[in-house]
């Protein structure tokens, strides 16, 4: 039996911030996710695998004082080249009599840009 979930996973984050200058508070970051091939079960046993896929992620931010307090406004865009992939499939057989099967296959998130403000009270 498989244990359906994937031998090889990575991620790597890194951000930078900008200590002092006309720039200072803003932070910039990236990063990448890589999920090996990833088994899963066939109806007849033998096993199907679903394909390996990496993903990019970005970020800025910027850190300012409104009114006296801490105000961070935020970027975030993930999965940046619109990479098409599945993060799970699932397989259900129907009797042996009818030698039919369903296949539930779920896509990963698409490129989604994120914005958020954040004040500290």
């Amino acid at each position: 039996a498989f244990g359906e979930v994937p031998r090889n996973v990575a991620h790597l984050w890194t951000t930078y911030t900008v200590q002092s200058g006309p720039a200072q508070g803003l932070k910039l970051g990236g990063g990448a996710s890589y999920n090996g091939r990833e088994p899963y079960l066939y109806a007849a046993g033998a096993p199907l695998y679903i394909k390996a896929w990496e993903t990019f992620d970005l970020m800025a931010a910027y850190d300012l004082k409104v009114g006296g307090r801490k105000v961070t406004l935020q970027v975030n865009a993930q999965n940046i080249f619109d990479r098409r992939f599945y993060t799970d499939i699932q397989e259900a057989g129907f009797p042996a009599s009818a030698p039919y099967s369903a296949v539930t296959a779920l896509y990963g998130a698409p490129r989604t840009i994120l914005g958020s403000i954040k004040v500290v009270l």
